[in-house]
């Protein structure tokens, strides 16, 4: 009966363009309404009363004109692939061009300024350490890795004076009276400094 329903409504309403879901869907309704093919018209007329037909055609038509719109051509209808929202922004260098060498001076004005109080504090407290046995280090860029730069090279300076003075090299003749030979005597911190700073 169904097939019958559809080629009734198609006859009724030859200007309409409902599209073969649509026409399912009405005879679907209609059908079980329908005992007898002569009572197809009728139903139809009551249908199209409360559901005026060439409303629903009109209503397919925009929707498939939305479809068209947003299918890209050659590729089956499927929903607008939702954008990545968690990618975060691309940022924007907004920066004047004739700003951009200004500010690299600036940054390395304020690099230079750091690495220079950074020194100053390490020679303060490297005192008992000659300057020339640290200063050609990678200095600590934060005063938060000053501690630990004090305690490495502090560390490694002690270890090396014991080295030197373990093969003699700290042994210091001391002057004798009288042109006699003279005492040796254990070098002092201070003076292996001064023999490190020589070396070095």
């Amino acid at each position: 009966m169904k097939e019958k329903i559809i080629a009734a409504i198609k006859a009724k309403y030859p200007a309409v363009n409902l599209s073969p879901k649509r026409l399912d869907a009405i005879a679907a309704i209609l059908e079980p309404k329908v005992t007898d093919e002569t009572l197809i018209d009728a139903q139809l007329d009551a249908f199209n009363d409360f559901n005026p037909i060439a409303e629903i055609a009109k209503t397919d038509d925009r929707i498939r004109s939305l479809e068209a719109k947003t299918k890209t051509p050659g590729q089956p209808k499927t929903p607008t692939d939702k954008k990545d929202e968690d990618a975060p922004p691309t940022p924007v260098d907004d920066t004047p061009a004739w700003a951009k060498p200004l500010i690299e001076t600036v940054k390395a004005l304020v690099g230079e300024k750091q690495q220079s109080t950074i020194k100053a504090k390490l020679a303060e407290k490297l005192k008992d350490v000659p300057e020339s046995y640290w200063v050609k280090r990678l200095l600590p860029e934060k005063d938060e890795e000053i501690d630990a730069f004090i305690a490495d090279v502090t560390n490694d300076f002690g270890a090396f004076t014991k080295e030197i003075t373990d093969k003699g090299i700290g042994v210091i003749p001391k002057p004798g009276a009288g042109g006699k030979a003279a005492d040796t005597k254990e070098a002092t911190k201070e003076e292996v400094a001064e023999v490190v700073s020589a070396i070095m």
